[in-house]
Parts: structure tokens; sequence; C-alpha cells
């Protein structure tokens, strides 16, 4: 009797079941898994109390200690990357691009022609300095980050339009992003003149002098349309907005359709 109740505890470890993770580079793990979250695994080893944390990216597959399975990454996608249009994108958890926003250069037109790219990169900027202000809730994303990871995946802004926004979001770590147009063309002139004159009398020869000038100033108005698309992570459009500015300017600012416009995305915040 004493020698059977000795040996259950022997057969009751004997038959415990473990959770087994198979990383990408054929390490496997047995232990219990704690959590599983959008970005990572917590897990302690079999015998130990220790938890570790291992990134899903990094993970293959999972075996449960229930006898299910769950592959996490297919193997040959290292960093979970994978191939669009002939670019790498690597793609970003949900977890990881929640509640940021990426605000890519903008397209700048005048007179249907683009202009010089450094207009483009400044319309991007203004718009993050905005968001960053206004957008409490959210992450804004630097411009110089975003623009060096377009450019270390190969996106030119030719390419951009045949990338989808869920590429892009994947590929930003961002959960929004931001595409801007502004489109400007001179509108009408107006003239301005104006002139000072002097005048004396000659008693003498009863004639009556005079002498002055006469400026005349013109101002070339500049007509000016914003456009404001915002997408998620889903490639879901979930804003899309223009607005021209009233009476236009002669300065070719482009900040007031700009500012009216973000203040109408989701994003913003009075506060």
């Amino acid at each position: 009797m004493v020698s059977l109740l000795l040996a259950l505890p022997i057969l009751t470890n004997a038959q415990q079941k473990y959770d087994v993770i198979i990383k990408l580079n054929g390490d496997e793990m047995t232990g219990n898994i704690k959590e599983i979250n959008d970005t990572e695994v917590k897990f302690v080893y079999k015998d130990e109390t220790a938890v570790y944390v291992v990134k899903k990216s990094d993970i293959f597959k999972i075996n449960f200690a229930s006898g299910r399975s769950e592959v996490i990454n297919q193997p040959g996608t290292s960093n979970n990357s994978r191939e669009n249009n002939g670019l790498t994108i690597v793609k970003s958890s949900p977890g990881e691009r929640r509640n940021k926003i990426a605000v890519l250069p903008f397209v700048y037109m005048m007179e249907n022609q683009p202009v010089a790219e450094e207009l483009s990169y400044q319309a991007q900027q203004d718009t993050y300095n905005y968001l960053a202000k206004h957008a409490k809730m959210y992450q804004v994303i630097d411009p110089r980050t975003v623009n060096v990871a377009l450019s270390k995946a190969g996106l030119t802004r030719e390419k951009l339009m045949s990338t989808s926004m869920q590429d892009l979001c994947e590929l930003l770590g961002a959960e929004y992003v931001i595409d801007g147009t502004i489109s400007q063309r001179k509108g009408n002139t107006s003239s301005y003149s104006s002139g000072n004159y002097n005048s004396k009398s000659d008693d003498k020869d009863k004639n009556k002098k005079s002498s002055g000038y006469t400026s005349t100033t013109v101002k070339q108005t500049i007509e000016t349309v914003v456009t404001i698309n915002a997408y998620n992570d889903k490639n879901e459009n979930i804003y899309n907005k223009s607005h021209q500015e009233f009476m236009g300017n002669t300065n070719g600012s482009y900040s007031n359709p700009l500012e009216f416009l973000l203040k109408r995305t989701p994003f913003y915040s009075k506060n």
C-alpha cells in the first residue's frame, strides 16, 4: 500500500503536458505559456519560475499542451517580411501600430505641374507639426522616420501610387496614414495706383506749373485647393475632404485650408 502511494506523484508528473514554442531558427522552448499579446509571448520553462518574453516575429509555431497548434510565421519570412510589387515590406504587428499616425510627403502641384520636392516635404512637416499639437490621443511619427523607411523600401512617389495603404501602414508601423495634395493656380490680377503732385503759380507769367509721380502696384492672387485623405491599416479610407481658400492670397500660403481640414479629421482634439 505504501509503495503504491509513493508511485502516484511520479506517475502524475510523467503525464503532465507542456507548451512547445518552435522558433524560426529551429530552437524549441518547452514549458508553460503565461500570456500572449499582439507582439510577445510570456513563457516559463518547465521546472523553472523565471518568466521569459519571446517576440512573436521570432516564432514559427506554438504546440499547445492541449494538442492545438498555431503557426505564427511561415519559415523563410524572417523579420516578418514579404514581397510586394518587387519591394520588401517588413510587417509590423497591430499592437505596434496602434494609435500611430504616419504623414506621407504631399503631392504639390502648381498649374498642374509638380513643384520642387522641398515643398512636398514642407507640407508634410507642417501637417506633422499641427497634428503633434492637436492629436493628443495619437502618436504622430516624425517625418524623417517616415521618409527613411520609404527610401529603404524603394518607394518613390510613382511606386507609392501602386502600393496599398495596408502595406504602407505595416511598413511604417502606423495604424493610420495621411496622404495629402496641394493644388495651386494663378487667380485674378489686381492693380493699385498712387501718386503725389505739387503745383505752383507764377504771378508774373500767370502760368500754373505742376510736377509729381504716379506708381502702380500689380498683385497676383494664388488659388489653393488642399485635399486630405486618411486610411487605416485595414485599407479603409476613413476621411476624404477638399477645401479651397476663399478669395485666395498673394503669398502662396496653404496654411488656412490645410488647418481647416486637419481640424475636421478624426484625430483632432481641442485640448
